[in-house]
């Protein structure tokens, strides 16, 4: 017969037994009775007769004469080693003596008592013999991951580890040490991440976070997130966080809660962290943050409040940089709600200036680009076509001290996709429009991109190119004046302004006059492009009369382009006045003045 999993005696006591069953194998051999009535009774005497002379009997024998592990066998055979996290407890616990079973152990079946004697294991042995033990390790891991699946194993395991914190901390601590750029270790940051990950599930499923019948995931309340707060650095607390499977405002809403707390520790004590090489409780957090659009949104808009746990806290300012970037995206946010954090983290800078100096980099460089990328999208809040209401700094304020940044105007120009696609969807929120608004926010754009000094004319070439994607992008959501019967957007979108676009592509040597002449090119191809829209929308609804003639295109290779334009302009409306059109003219001029004339004043804003 094959003996059970662990088989613990007392060997005194196993003496005295084995003295009782030779006393009593003695007594039934001797025990006969040939009565035909007492044969029913004699089988069963000779049947215990047989199993205490061929099984019992001689497996006592057998573990009488094998030593017993004692105290100090039980260290040299390694049973302090976490595996034997069971036999330890009963040793130790109890009293025990064990004499170990020859079969292999599988790893995917525990008991319940295996769970509570490696909660105890953890919570009362010695880490540093595990931490110098990298099979130990992985084997406490795999048995971690088990038992977090099973919510009866998870409360015999927490049951028996009282100090869940501690020994979480303690792994972080190591895990930082190893973390170094020249440490090494017999164990790595990632195989210590499998062990906190391990504790991680089995403390989610023990505060109510999974649901091992559905396999979904429930939001906690922040405040039994973690266990016992006050016990962990806010390094060890980020490492246990980002471990647990948490939905997105959860895990953002603790996040933020952490970095506070490390603020202030650094600000007093210091935290163990902040003075050490190798990423730190934020960049923690960060790294988990940009994998998850969802959490960095929620944890972006909590940061508006207190911008420093977001910009001064990490060791490697890009994760913090990327956070704000993905959290502030209109994917990720609606308008509405990525005001306060896109004008407060601008106001953040703003504020800091003077500690952001490139002679004194307390703040690492780069920061200059990032706020272009994050306004990029955001650029018509700006504007008056704004629907923020920036309460606290004015808009020409924010945006004058970023564009004001060496390398912004390149970099608004590298961003022209980003502020085409933010301002169109901007511009669909609001309803109808009037190209007024619209022009005074491509004329501004024109100011900011196109007319800053250049160091050459690929640079000059590249701004043009930004502009037309701004250009192409606005004219499909511009909605034509009152009375006319269909709209830019179902008319003119696209293929009218890439007719002009198509014939005008410049040398950028041609456009080297003065500095106004980007911009007036830039004006003369939108109010093109929305005249040959007007004209469709006339021609759909069948408002001309035949042989009418459509409006003239710009010519790229003019000295004067826009000059050039607005003279052949007038031409046709003339013509349109002579054909009895004259309301229709004066609807277009009306409507293409509406677009050059405002121009000039979104650009005298961005002046």
């Amino acid at each position: 017969d094959q003996l059970m999993g662990l088989l613990a005696y007392d060997p005194d006591q196993l003496a005295h037994l084995r003295l009782a069953m030779r006393d009593a194998l003695t007594e039934l051999e001797g025990t006969v009775n040939w009565s035909l009535d007492a044969q029913v009774a004699m089988v069963t005497v000779r049947e215990a007769r047989r199993r205490l002379a061929e099984h019992w009997l001689p497996l006592v024998e057998r573990l009488l004469a094998t030593d017993p592990l004692a105290g100090r066998a039980l260290a040299a055979a390694g049973l302090d080693d976490v595996r034997n996290s069971l036999t330890h407890v009963m040793h130790d616990g109890y009293g025990w003596a064990v004499q170990a079973d020859p079969r292999a152990d599988d790893p995917t079946v525990v008991t319940a008592e295996e769970a509570r004697a490696l909660g105890a294991m953890l919570s009362q042995g010695d880490l540093d013999e595990l931490l110098a033990d990298p099979a130990a390790f992985n084997w406490a891991a795999a048995q971690l991951e088990w038992i977090a699946q099973d919510p009866r194993l998870t409360a015999e395991f927490m049951a028996n580890c009282d100090d869940l914190a501690r020994v979480v901390d303690a792994l972080a601590l190591r895990r930082m040490e190893l973390d170094a750029p020249t440490a090494s270790g017999p164990i790595t940051p990632g195989q210590i991440d499998l062990v906190i990950g391990g504790l991680a599930a089995v403390w989610n499923t023990h505060v109510g976070g999974h649901d091992a019948n559905t396999a979904t995931d429930a939001a906690l309340d922040p405040a039994v997130v973690l266990p016992d707060p006050g016990a962990m650095s806010p390094y060890a607390q980020a490492v246990f966080l980002r471990a647990m499977d948490l939905d997105a405002a959860t895990f953002a809403s603790v996040a933020v809660e952490i970095l506070e707390r490390w603020l202030m520790a650094e600000g007093g004590s210091g935290a163990p962290d902040a003075f050490r090489p190798g990423p730190n409780a934020a960049d923690l957090l960060f790294a988990r943050l940009v994998e998850d659009p969802a959490a960095a949104a929620a944890f972006a808009v909590l940061a508006a409040d207190e911008p420093a746990i977001l910009f001064a806290t990490a060791e490697d300012p890009a994760l913090a940089q990327q956070v704000a970037l993905l959290g502030t995206s209109p994917e990720a946010l609606a308008t509405a709600d990525a005001e306060a954090p896109v004008t407060a983290f601008v106001e953040w800078f703003q504020r800091n200036t003077p500690y952001l100096s490139t002679a004194d980099p307390t703040y690492p460089s780069g920061w200059q680009p990032f706020l272009v990328d994050l306004i990029a999208p955001w650029t018509l809040q700006f504007t008056g076509l704004a629907t923020w209401q920036f309460p606290w700094t004015a808009p020409e304020d924010l945006l004058a001290f970023v564009i004001a940044q060496p390398g912004a105007a390149e970099r608004l120009t590298a961003d022209a996709e980003l502020v085409a696609a933010g301002a169109a969807g901007q511009l669909s929120e609001l309803g109808r429009l009037e190209p007024i608004l619209v022009a005074t926010y491509l004329g501004l754009l024109s100011q900011l991109i196109v007319e800053r000094d250049v160091a050459g004319e690929e640079q000059r070439a590249a701004r043009w190119a930004a502009t037309l994607t701004v250009l192409n992008a606005l004219v499909d959501v511009v909605t034509v004046p009152a009375g006319t019967a269909t709209s830019v957007a179902m008319i003119a979108g696209g293929p009218t302004i890439d007719a002009v676009i198509a014939h005008w592509e410049p040398d950028p040597a041609a456009v080297r006059a003065a500095a106004e002449a980007d911009s007036l090119a830039a004006q003369t191809v939108l109010a093109a492009g929305m005249a040959n829209g007007l004209h469709a929308a006339w021609v759909s609804a069948g408002s001309l009369p035949p042989g009418t003639l459509p409006p003239p295109q710009p010519n790229p290779d003019a000295d004067d382009p826009a000059a050039e334009y607005l003279h052949d302009f007038t031409e046709w409306l003339l013509a349109l006045d002579r054909a009895g059109c004259a309301d229709l003219a004066d609807e277009a001029q009306r409507f293409v003045y509406m677009i050059l004339n405002p121009w000039d004043g979104g650009e005298d804003m961005a002046d």
